[in-house]
C-alpha cells in the first residue's frame, strides 16, 4: 500500500500545508515535524514560485519571503531528503509547472522517487497537458494530484477518471463567467466525483471557514489546512511552532491521536469529537451550554497505539508509559466550569 493510501485507510485525513523556506529552510523542516506531531496524516509542501497566480495573498507573501531566502526547487528537495531520515509521513509537492520544466521533467520525477516524494499537484497544468509528464510520473510511481474547481459534470469526470493519490477540490469556487452547466457547489462536485472514481476527495479550506469545514467533514475524505499554517508562520516567524501542539511537544511527550474527548449528554459519547491534537482554528466550535469531556492521553514515546486481541485494551506501540487524564467541562455564561473537580 502506498503512503498516500495509508493516510486515508483509517478514515478522514488531515493534510497540513507549508510553504518551503519560510522563515528558513531549517525552520520548514522543524515545522514539518510539528505538523506530524500535531496529527497531520499527510504534508503538502509549497514550492516557492515568482508568479503563483492560483494562490491567495497569504501564500503569495510566503513565496516572496522564501525566494528572498533563495529557496527554490533544489532546496526544497534537500528539505524532503532530510525529513525522510526521520519520518515516513506521506509528502506531496504543490508546485507550478515552470520549476519542474526548468529543472528537467525526467530529472524531477527521478529525484522525486529517490527522495521519497509521494505526489505532486500542479495548479497551472491542465488535464490535457498532463499527458506530457504522466509517463514519467507512472515510471517513478509519483501520483499526480488532480485539482478540481467549478466545471461541467463532463469535465469533472474527464479530469478525475484516472486520478491517483487523492483529488483536491479548491474551496474558492466563485467564477465571474460561469456557464449554466457548471458544478459550483462543493457537495455537487463531490457527488460527481464519487460516481466516477473511489479516489479520496480532499477539500481545501482556510482557517476562516470553520463552520463550512465542519459541514464538509462528512462528505470529504480529507481536509487540508490551506493557508492557515502558512499565515501563522508569516505572522509569527520562528515562534509559529507554539500554536501547533505546543504544550506536549515542549515537554518532550506525544499525544495519542486515535482517541479523543467528546460531548456529554444522554449518551455516554456524543458529538462533538474533541481531539487532543490538531491545528489551531480547525477544531469544533465551543458554544454556550455545551458539556464536553476533555481526556488527553500523553505518551512518553510514540503517539501510535494498538488494540489488543480483546478489542478493548489499548497499548502504546513502543510499550512505553502513557498517562490518561479526564475532566468534564460545562460552558456557562461563556466560561468553562470544571464539573469533575471537587468543590
Amino acid at each position: 500500500m502506498s503512503r498516500i493510501k495509508e493516510a486515508f485507510k483509517d478514515g478522514k485525513a488531515l493534510i497540513g500545508f507549508l510553504t518551503a523556506g519560510v522563515p528558513s529552510a531549517e525552520d520548514t523542516l522543524r515545522y514539518m515535524g510539528d505538523l506530524e506531531t500535531a496529527g497531520a496524516d499527510l504534508i503538502e509542501i509549497g514550492v516557492p514560485f515568482s508568479d503563483p497566480v492560483a494562490d491567495g495573498a497569504v501564500i503569495m507573501e510566503a513565496d516572496v519571503q522564501a525566494l528572498k531566502n533563495k529557496v527554490h526547487l533544489p532546496q526544497v528537495i534537500e528539505i524532503v531528503k532530510a525529513f525522510r531520515k526521520q519520518s515516513e509521513t506521506p509528502l506531496v509537492f504543490l508546485t507550478y509547472y515552470n520549476p519542474i520544466f526548468n529543472y528537467g521533467v525526467k530529472k524531477f520525477f527521478e529525484e522525486a522517487k529517490d527522495i521519497g516524494l509521494d505526489g505532486v499537484a500542479i495548479p497551472d497544468l491542465p488535464y490535457e497537458e498532463q499527458m506530457e509528464i504522466r509517463p514519467f510520473a507512472d515510471t517513478y510511481e509519483i501520483d499526480i494530484i488532480q485539482i478540481i474547481g467549478p466545471a461541467s459534470e463532463e469535465r469533472i469526470c474527464q479530469n478525475v477518471r484516472n486520478a491517483t493519490g487523492f483529488i483536491y477540490i479548491v474551496s474558492s469556487i466563485e467564477s465571474a463567467n460561469r456557464k449554466s452547466d457548471m458544478k459550483t457547489n462543493l457537495a455537487d462536485i463531490i457527488s460527481v466525483i464519487r460516481k466516477t472514481t473511489d479516489t479520496p476527495v480532499v477539500v481545501g479550506l482556510d482557517g476562516h471557514h470553520t463552520e463550512e469545514l465542519q459541514g464538509m467533514k462528512e462528505m470529504a475524505d480529507g481536509i487540508t489546512t490551506g493557508s492557515i499554517v502558512v499565515d501563522m508562520i508569516n505572522k509569527n516567524g520562528k515562534e509559529a511552532g507554539a500554536p501547533i501542539q505546543e504544550y506536549v511537544e515542549k515537554n518532550g511527550f506525544s499525544v495519542v491521536r486515535d482517541f479523543a474527548g467528546h460531548g456529554v449528554g444522554k449518551e455516554m459519547h456524543e458529538d462533538p469529537m474533541v481531539p487532543n491534537y490538531g491545528i489551531k482554528g480547525l477544531g469544533p466550535k465551543i458554544e454556550e451550554g455545551m458539556v464536553i469531556a476533555i481526556e488527553p492521553m500523553v505518551n512518553v514515546g510514540t503517539y501510535r497505539v494498538r488494540i489488543l486481541n480483546d478489542q478493548w485494551t489499548a497499548v502504546t506501540k513502543d510499550y512505553k508509559r502513557s498517562a490518561h487524564f479526564e475532566h468534564s467541562i460545562a460552558i456557562v455564561d461563556g466560561k468553562p466550569l470544571i464539573l469533575s473537580l471537587k468543590s
